[in-house]
This record gives structure tokens, C-alpha cells and sequence, in this order.
């Protein structure tokens, strides 16, 4: 215990050093302490920093039990395994967080196109997951939302519907990137330049040891990068920008030796991942326009301009990875000399 009390310490000074409040912190105290309490009743663990991501689901499990799986106990559970260096817990949280926001946003959006009295109809008793659900019961949801997004309307408008900006991502979180366009010669070299921005930044989280999102960065997990040029970047062919996802999971998806184990290790969606693992699933794949969605959006902002988007291949339907493409045709944008 005394090594989870240094580990405390340093929790406390990151919450008074960044002024994140006294009161705060008392609550983040309040909850590592129970949390400490119910790895020693349930689980015997001697020490928290020899938790695994077992541990962590069953506390979370927990929670939500006593409806108090709110992003604060999140916040403060990410906070703490950063300090622990416990990357493999600090992903398994971020597993739950993936559903933040999405479903308010394609309601939101389904109700500007559609109207008041579609959205009542898809959404009419209709259990909508909250943070802190297992993953394993969210495809549930899924299936059934989109069910009811089929039935209410023709499969081009449930595209458009799904393909927005779903986890809110910043559009001034992006305006660097425009920047980097507006200095290139064309929108080719600036994908280039891009490609080799995110390379140079995985090596300086797998050089630190750090979390890159979702994921821990390896030597093997750069080299696919390095090799794809699609990948956190993007290539145009013919008035087309074609972009493939990069794995949720790269270390794994590259050591997977089942494609249903490939198909799990590449999906990012928190709606639909753990369905990958059954023999069969009803989750329609047109789902995976949210990931579209997803993949388009850096671009808007960076041509100021509204784009479509096209779902080429998905885990839903067998694919090894995802891939989606950009019409670019009637799009500004600045082409090689």
C-alpha cells in the first residue's frame, strides 16, 4: 500500500499543480480509495498497480450499477492510470468513452433533416447506451437503431444522416492543418507532408512510451503507417481522395491469426466492435457512414467546403480494414502544376 500512497501523492499534485481544484481532487481521492477497496474485496489484488484490464471492467461495472459511471469518475480513473503508467487499463477506458456524444449528434442531425416526427419515430423506446455499459451489450442498440433508421427512411438519406461530425470533433482543432494546405503547392503535397507529420509523431510516442489515442505505438506499427500511404493521410486518384483507417489496435491487428480477430483489432466503433466477435451480427454495415463521417470531416475544414463520402470496405461486411473515398469532383481545390 505504501507504493499507492506515493501514486496518491502525485495524483494530488497534478490536481493542485494544474489548478484543477481542491474540491476536486477530494472527489478523485474519495473514488481511487474505494476503488482500492474493491480490487482488495473482490479481487485480492496486493497492489492497484498490479490491476488488469479485468479489474477495471468489473469496477466500471460496478458503477454503472450504482448509476455513477459519469465522465468524472472517467476523468479521474484516466488521470490515475496515466500516473500508474498503466497504458493497457488506460485503453480499456477509452473503450467506454468512444460512445460520448455520437448518438446525440445523429439524432441531432436526424431531426434537422427529417423533421420532429421521424426522430420520434426511430426513437420511440428505444434504449439509448449510456457511459459505462459493457461493450458487449451496445451492438444491441445499434442493430435495432438501425432497424429503425432503414424503416423510416431510403438508404441514401440514413447516409446522410450518419455522416457528420458525430464526436464533435473542434473545427479549430484543425485550423493548423488548413494552414499546412494553404502553404503547400497542392493538395497532394500537402498529403504527403501530412503522412510524414503523423509517422514522425508516432515515433515520438512509441520513443516516450505514451498512448497515442487508443493504442500503444511499436516499431511494427510504424513501418505500416510508413508503408500506407492512405493512412492518417490520404491519396487522390482519378477526383478521388481515398483514406484508410489505421486499426483501433495496430499491435494486435498486425499479429491477429484469425480475420475474425483482424476485423476486431481494425474496428474503432464502440457501437459495433464486439459484434465483430460473434459468428453472425444484424448491425447493418451502413453504419460504418459514421466513420465516413468521421474520416471526412479534417478535410471540410481544410477546403472550407462540405464533401460526400463513400464507404469502400468495412469490418461489418468482412473487410480487413476500413476504407472510404472522397468525391473530389466539383470540389476547389489546388491540384499539381
Amino acid at each position: 500500500m505504501k507504493e499507492d500512497l506515493m501514486v496518491l501523492e502525485k495524483l494530488e499534485h497534478l490536481y493542485l499543480s494544474n489548478n484543477l481544484g481542491t474540491k476536486e481532487f477530494q472527489f478523485a481521492k474519495a473514488l481511487i480509495i474505494e476503488f482500492w477497496n474493491f480490487m482488495g474485496l473482490k479481487h485480492k489484488v496486493p497492489s492497484v498497480s498490479e490491476m488488469t484490464t479485468d479489474d477495471i471492467n468489473d469496477f466500471i461495472a460496478f458503477l454503472y450499477s450504482e448509476k455513477r459511471s459519469s465522465l468524472d469518475e472517467f476523468i479521474v480513473l484516466m488521470r490515475y492510470m496515466r500516473i500508474l503508467k498503466k497504458n493497457d487499463c488506460f485503453i480499456e477506458l477509452t473503450k467506454y468513452t468512444g460512445i460520448l456524444d455520437v448518438v446525440d449528434n445523429i439524432l441531432l442531425k436526424l431531426k434537422q433533416l427529417h423533421g420532429q416526427e421521424i426522430l420520434e419515430l426511430v426513437t420511440k423506446d428505444l434504449d439509448i447506451p449510456s457511459l459505462g455499459m459493457s461493450p458487449k451489450q451496445i451492438p444491441l442498440f445499434t442493430a435495432e437503431f438501425m432497424r429503425r433508421l432503414h424503416a423510416a427512411l431510403p438508404e441514401e438519406e440514413v447516409k446522410k444522416v450518419l455522416a457528420g461530425n458525430n464526436h464533435g470533433m473542434s473545427k479549430e482543432a484543425m485550423l493548423p492543418e488548413k494552414v499546412e494546405y494553404e502553404n503547400s503547392n497542392s493538395f497532394e503535397e500537402y498529403l504527403e507532408g501530412l503522412h510524414r507529420r503523423k509517422v514522425e509523431e508516432l515515433i515520438k510516442y512509441k520513443e516516450a512510451g505514451k498512448v497515442w489515442f487508443e493504442q500503444a505505438i511499436t516499431d511494427e506499427v510504424i513501418d505500416f503507417v510508413s508503408k500506407n500511404p492512405e493512412v492518417l493521410s490520404g491519396v487522390i486518384r482519378d477526383d478521388f481522395l481515398y483514406i484508410t483507417k489505421i486499426p483501433y489496435d495496430t499491435e494486435k491487428y498486425l499479429s491477429a491469426t484469425t480475420d475474425k480477430e483482424m476485423h476486431y483489432y481494425a474496428c474503432h466503433c464502440a457501437f459495433a466492435r464486439e459484434a465483430v466477435l460473434q459468428e453472425s451480427h444484424d448491425i447493418s454495415p451502413i453504419w460504418c457512414y459514421c466513420s465516413g463521417g468521421f474520416a471526412k470531416f479534417p478535410f471540410e475544414v481544410i477546403l472550407d467546403q462540405k464533401l460526400k463520402v463513400e464507404s469502400l470496405e468495412n469490418v461489418l461486411e468482412g473487410g480487413k480494414l476500413c476504407r472510404f473515398r472522397i468525391p473530389l469532383k466539383g470540389i476547389s481545390y489546388k491540384k499539381k502544376a
